[in-house]
This record gives C-alpha cells, sequence and structure tokens, in this order.
C-alpha cells in the first residue's frame, strides 16, 4: 500500500473517531438479519454461514416472519447470507437439536430459568459453551425434577447457578442467547419431553424486544426485584394474568385449546361467553379437569380428555397463537412464575391448528353424569345503573381453610371491591379488598377464608365504581368446616 492511500485511510479513521467501535457492533449486528422468510414444514428457511450461531428450522417447524422486524443490510457488498425469520414454532419431535444448536452457537451469553432441566445433551451443550469463554448461568426450581443433581453437574462444568426467586414457583422454561434470541417452551427441559417422542413446543422469538424482556425477566428473578414488563409478544406471569382470558374475549369465529389443567373461573367465564356470541370452541385438556363448568364451555362432543404434555397451546381465529408453560388453573395463573408467548399469521396457527386436531381427534368424550352435580357458585342479582352493569358470581360454599373465588363482570376500566361480613361471633368479623382485572371486563378477587370463622351464612357485597357512577350487588353464601 503507498504512502499516499495510507494517509487518506488514517485522515478517514480519525474523522470516525470514537464511533468506529457503534459502526463495528452495528455491523456485527446486521450480518445476523437478512431477508424475511416465512414457511412451514421441513423445507423451511435454512441457515448460512454468517447465521451460523441461530437455528435451523428442524423437521416439522413452522415459521413465521414478525412484520416488527425489518431485514437489514450486509456489512458487504456480497451476496446477502441465509437468514432466519423472527420467530420460529417447533412441533413435538424437533425440540432438543433446537436448543443444543442455538447454546452451541451462543458468543457471550446463554441464560437458563427452568423448573426441571436433566436432558443430557442441552446439559452437555452448557458445559461446552463455558468453556468457550460463554457466561452460562442457570436458575433452577429446588422442586423441579433432578434439580440438585443437574445444579451439581452445572456447577462442575464452570456455570453459575441459583436458585429463583423464592417469591413464586419457577414454572417457566426459557432460554436466553446472547441477546438475539429467547427460547419458550411449553414442557420442561428433559429427555423425554425434548426428544423425538416429547411432546414439547418451543418458539425461538428473535424480535430485539422479546429477546430483550427475557434477559430482563431473568435477571430480574436472579437479583429478586420487582420484573419489568416491555416485550412485544411474551406474556409474563403472574404479572400479566389477565392477558390469556383476553384474548380469548377477542375470538371472533373459532378457538382450539390444549392446555394440562383448566379450572381458571375466568378463563372458564371467557370461554362460556365466546360459546355465548356463537364462537366454535375445541377444548383439549386432562381428564383431572373434568367438571359440569368445563363442558359447558363448548358444544357436545367439542371438549375431550388427553394427556398431551405439559402447557397451553391456544390458537384464536387461525390467526394468532400462545404457547407457554403454564396450565390454566387458578393457582397456576396467580402463583407460579410462567412464560407464554403470541405468535401472529396464518401459516404458523394452521401448522399449529394441523397438530392439535391430530391429538384432538384421539381424545375422549366426555360422559355426563345421570343425575346433574349441585351447581358449585350463585349467580348475584344483576345491578344497573345508567350504562354500569354489575353481575357478581360467588361460591355457593366455602370451607375453613380453603381458597373462595368471586368473579365480577362489569364495564371496562371500572374500580371493584369486594367486602365479605362473616357470620356472627367470627374472627376477623369482615374481609374486603380490592378485585384484580383479569379479562375483558371481568374482576376476580381470591382470598383464604381464616380458621376463626364460624359456620354460617356470609354477606358478600361487590361495589362497582365507573366514571362518578357507583353501583353495589349483594349474595349470600355458605361458610363450612
Amino acid at each position: 500500500m503507498g504512502a499516499r492511500k495510507r494517509f487518506r485511510i488514517a485522515r478517514r479513521g480519525a474523522r470516525l473517531g470514537p464511533a468506529v467501535p457503534l459502526l463495528a457492533a452495528a455491523l456485527l449486528a446486521a450480518a445476523s438479519v437478512g431477508p424475511r422468510a416465512a414457511s412451514v414444514g421441513p423445507r423451511a428457511a435454512s441457515v448460512g454461514p454468517r447465521a451460523a450461531h441461530r437455528t435451523a428450522p428442524a423437521p416439522g417447524a413452522a415459521v413465521v416472519t414478525s412484520t416488527s422486524v425489518a431485514p437489514r443490510p450486509t456489512p458487504t457488498p456480497t451476496a446477502a447470507p441465509a437468514t432466519l425469520p423472527a420467530q420460529q414454532v417447533f412441533g413435538p419431535g424437533g425440540v432438543e437439536g433446537t436448543v443444543q444448536t442455538l447454546v452451541d452457537g451462543a458468543r457471550g451469553r446463554v441464560l437458563v430459568e427452568a423448573y426441571t432441566l436433566d436432558d443430557p445433551a442441552v446439559v452437555a451443550a452448557l458445559g461446552r459453551a463455558v468453556r468457550r469463554g460463554v457466561d452460562v448461568r442457570v436458575m433452577l426450581d429446588p422442586r423441579g425434577l433432578n434439580s440438585a443433581s443437574t445444579v451439581a453437574a452445572l456447577r462442575a462444568a464452570g456455570v453459575r447457578t441459583r436458585a429463583p426467586n423464592p417469591s413464586y414457583v419457577a414454572h417457566l422454561d426459557m432460554v436466553v442467547v446472547d441477546a438475539s434470541a429467547v427460547v419458550v417452551l411449553t414442557s420442561f427441559l428433559s429427555a423425554d419431553n425434548l426428544g423425538p417422542t416429547g411432546q414439547a413446543y418451543a418458539v425461538v422469538d428473535r424480535d430485539r424486544l422479546d429477546a430483550l424482556q427475557g434477559a430482563s425477566l431473568f435477571y430480574d428473578d436472579w437479583l429478586r426485584r420487582p420484573v419489568r414488563l416491555f416485550g412485544r409478544n411474551l406474556i409474563v406471569l403472574p404479572d400479566s394474568a389477565g392477558t390469556i382470558a383476553a384474548g380469548i374475549d377477542r375470538a371472533g369465529a373459532r378457538i382450539e385449546l390444549y392446555t394440562s389443567g383448566l379450572s381458571d373461573p375466568a378463563i372458564l367465564s371467557s370461554l362460556r361467553a365466546a360459546r355465548g356470541r356463537g364462537v366454535v370452541a375445541r377444548v383439549l385438556t386432562q381428564s383431572s379437569s373434568n367438571t359440569a363448568a368445563l363442558r359447558a364451555v363448548a358444544a357436545p362432543g367439542r371438549v375431550r380428555f388427553r394427556d398431551a404434555g405439559r402447557g397451553t397451546v391456544l390458537v384464536i381465529d387461525r390467526r394468532r397463537v400462545v404457547l407457554g408453560s403454564m396450565d390454566l388453573s387458578a393457582n397456576t395463573l396467580t402463583s407460579n412464575r410462567e412464560l407464554a408467548v403470541v405468535v401472529g399469521g396464518q401459516a404458523v396457527a394452521a401448522y399449529v391448528d394441523r397438530l392439535f386436531f391430530a391429538t384432538f381427534a384421539q381424545g375422549q368424550i366426555p360422559k355426563v353424569a345421570p343425575a346433574p352435580a349441585p351447581p358449585s357458585r350463585s349467580r348475584g342479582r344483576t345491578v344497573t345503573r345508567g350504562a354500569l352493569t354489575l353481575t357478581p358470581s360467588v361460591p355457593s360454599l366455602v370451607r375453613v381453610g380453603g381458597e373462595g373465588v368471586i368473579v365480577a363482570s362489569t364495564v371496562v376500566g371500572a374500580l371493584v371491591r369486594v367486602s365479605i361480613a362473616y357470620p356472627g361471633g367470627s374472627s376477623p368479623a369482615t374481609t374486603a379488598g380490592a378485585a384484580l382485572p383479569s379479562g375483558r371486563g371481568t374482576y376476580v378477587f381470591r382470598w383464604i377464608l381464616p380458621s376463626g370463622i364460624k359456620p354460617g351464612q356470609a354477606l358478600v357485597t361487590v361495589t362497582a365504581r365507573s366514571r362518578g357512577r357507583t353501583i353495589f350487588s349483594k349474595t349470600l353464601f355458605t361458610v363450612a368446616r
């Protein structure tokens, strides 16, 4: 290189100054994102040599491109490398290799928060990442399967471990790779769930905000601080417990739902309301959820029972899919740390729908007992004042030491409070508090009946306030030991 040419290059570098590192970082980031792709099945988008740290779709993977992530230019004028879309869904049987490949491609950081992690292939990949100099951190719930032995093996490999935030049961299954992807799974990180015969789904979400939200969630739990919510497509529980019912409330034509448990009053109420407005719902869940309330959410034959693994798979109007680690019981939605992700697009919805119907066809149609069980809830008097309407739903009987759930239906944005007056001689004499939003126009109040409450009749007063108007409704329930 001649002296004059070297001088021109030096002058150009001097003008760039401190911007050079930023430019280099931008070019590295640009190298990992390219043209969009959307396909379903074994011929999904492949990975080029410049994106080798990303995961190539396995057979059976559905791929959807998010419109929120635009292609970026490559750093050289040569042909653009093969790239991956913003979100990919991997169905049962194609998950283990996906997680392992992502971890093997990590460059700077891998974060895992899970209830159970004992898949040998994934554990080995985490060890290899440490040896490459990657910062690997794992939080496992101590109640999970083989958690103690897994933590010991990870520490021996140099992985930094810590118990999750003790305020919650860490029931989520999440892997964050660098700042580029968050993997949300519906089942444990174990070989029988992730392997060829497993029933787990996985979503690889490369949306920038979602990846940062996954990392932020991990560090918030690692440091025992409140979770900050800003992700575009992630549903963090219990912080966003009402989001799932709200999604069901927006359904216009059809719902396909598999969940490993279904008993949450707000979810059941939203499903019943959807049926009432003509939405065709098909529900598949485990037989332990068989109740009259569940059978009422869909027409006969459209509620079936089959154990198809952990978690929840929800398809709404064949346009949106929700996949997550949670079941839909009241305890899970309010007490567990769970994670779900929303994926949009007809291609991925059709792919998940096909898997749902293949399992739904094998489900058992429930047999209804000849004598119906007595109703477990009392519907309070509906009160109306102008545009403000209030209808409470109160349990017919609550046992001392048991949980009671009161559901109120009113206008969106109302302030709803519940006051309970216990039978004479009870200690305490009353319980009061705010009902929390749980779906569009639905508010839920949960409490545990204290041990000092006497048997007899208790009076519930539900009050709703909105735009200067206040209405209330009163209902009785029985306290028993």
